[in-house]
């Protein structure tokens, strides 16, 4: 958590605050250096899964996106920027 936050002062600036998101109702803002931790948002335990189960999602996953094959051709961006 420190170098995270270490580096979010980093690339905040001279800033006094961090914002971490794209749209406000989302955001996070973190003072630039926090004494302490609010948050208004939580984590939803009852959706969490057992371990075994989650991992077994993650493996059916990454065998799904191995078996998947995209195919290039090379030079075919040649003839479209040419017209």
């Amino acid at each position: 958590m420190c170098r995270i936050l270490a580096t979010l002062q980093l690339i905040g600036g001279d800033s006094s605050e961090i914002r971490i998101g794209t749209f406000s109702d989302s955001q996070v803002t973190l003072d630039r250096f926090p004494l302490a931790l609010e948050a208004d948002r939580r984590l939803d335990e009852s959706l969490l899964r057992p371990e075994r189960e989650a991992q077994e999602e993650v493996e059916l996953l990454d065998r799904h996106y191995e078996d998947s094959e995209v195919l290039l051709e090379e030079g075919g961006d040649e003839d479209a920027s040419s017209t």
